[in-house]
């Protein structure tokens, strides 16, 4: 079992660091924590003097058996409480989402499309990266949910300063794919100013997939960036420094 990760670091339990009347919201991936935001949060609220919040999705930032206590269903409606929250409290919302948060980011959107200023994804992940992962969870649909909760998978690597489980069941995993699967089905039209950056050689999503929300952007201004990166946790790639100028560029512009 994992050390609690909440002890390891303490924006694991979330960020909220208070600036002005206009919020970036910053939704992290499956099995990561708010920690993810740690060094763009620091950046953009310098840079912006913006309030900047990260939430914990439920079943992170403990250890890896948590996320066997939650549902996908569990996650879309936490997301959608605490953009209710953000929107009934800021003026403006800057909307971020990294991965699976990037997904949430997606289902949630059409709910907020009016208080949303600009919508912002990282990595969007709407499928897995292999044809045979694909296959496999696809199969665990119809395994029940106590026996997927003893298959274990384990990380290959570790990313260097970015805290995350090491391990998970498949039973949550096939908790990430229901939004994989729903986001791509239905792919809503988005009004606000949009940027997607992505790696072109991303190893966990598969980023073909990320080409498919372009033509549901309404709004021109909208821009999608191929970062040269073998590496799914942007903002710990060597390229995060152009990745977090792109992303405090953008809010800036569409303040």
């Amino acid at each position: 079992m994992d050390s609690n990760l909440k002890e390891a670091h303490p924006d694991v339990s979330g960020i909220s660091i208070l600036g002005d009347q206009t919020a970036i919201l910053c939704l992290h991936g499956f099995t990561a924590t708010p920690q993810t935001y740690s060094e763009f949060a620091i950046r953009a609220h310098a840079q912006t003097s913006h309030t900047i919040l990260a939430p914990l999705l439920p079943g992170h930032g403990g250890v890896a058996e948590d996320l066997d206590s939650v549902t996908a269903q569990e996650w879309l409606l936490f997301t959608q409480k605490t953009l209710q929250e953000v929107t009934s409290t800021y003026k403006k919302i800057h909307l971020v989402g990294f991965s699976m948060g990037a997904t949430l980011a997606l289902l949630t959107y059409p709910m907020f499309a009016n208080q949303i200023s600009s919508l912002h994804l990282l990595a969007p992940a709407l499928d897995v990266k292999t044809t045979f992962e694909r296959y496999a969870l696809h199969l665990m649909k119809v395994i029940p949910s106590k026996i997927l909760k003893k298959i274990i998978r384990h990380k290959k690597g570790k990313v260097t300063d970015h805290l995350s489980y090491d391990h998970y069941s498949y039973y949550a995993a096939r908790q990430s794919f229901e939004l994989f699967e729903k986001a791509k089905k239905n792919i809503p039209d988005i009004s606000a100013p949009t940027l997607i950056q992505y790696a072109d050689k991303d190893p966990v999503i598969d980023p073909s997939f990320v080409l498919q929300i372009a033509p549901h952007f309404t709004n021109v201004d909208s821009r999608i960036i191929k970062i040269h990166s073998d590496l799914h946790i942007m903002l710990n790639s060597n390229q995060k420094d152009e990745i977090m100028k792109n992303m405090i560029e953008w809010i800036q512009k569409h303040k």
